[in-house]
């Protein structure tokens, strides 16, 4: 099997409409049918222990400490700074951190 085989069956599902995350299952499963060295119960094994991991659990709960942070209106002074700073540059931040990078 090519080398760029699964990354262009992820694209293609993508291109489709199917959700990045379905494409990448997929064309895994996919990789493991058409290879046949390693047996498909191993697939749901990997699965199910890739999800088991504290960096995957904690990405929900930083969503939600974001949306509790909106709520309480403690973002808004943040953006109202940087607004009148940047003036009538909107993107200010982000070309002056990439200047300072060099």
């Amino acid at each position: 099997m090519k080398p760029g085989a699964p990354g262009a069956g992820i694209l293609r599902l993508h291109s489709f409409g199917m959700p990045v995350a379905h494409g990448i299952g997929f064309a895994s499963l996919l990789v493991l049918l058409i290879d046949g060295s390693v047996p498909l119960v191993v697939f749901p094994q990997r699965m199910f222990v890739g999800v088991n991991s504290f960096e995957l659990m904690a990405i929900p709960f930083f969503m939600l400490a974001g949306e509790f942070m909106n709520s309480g209106g403690i973002n808004q002074t943040p953006r109202e700074l940087l607004r009148h700073i940047g003036g009538p540059y909107p993107r200010w931040a982000s070309h002056m951190s990439s200047w300072l990078r060099r």
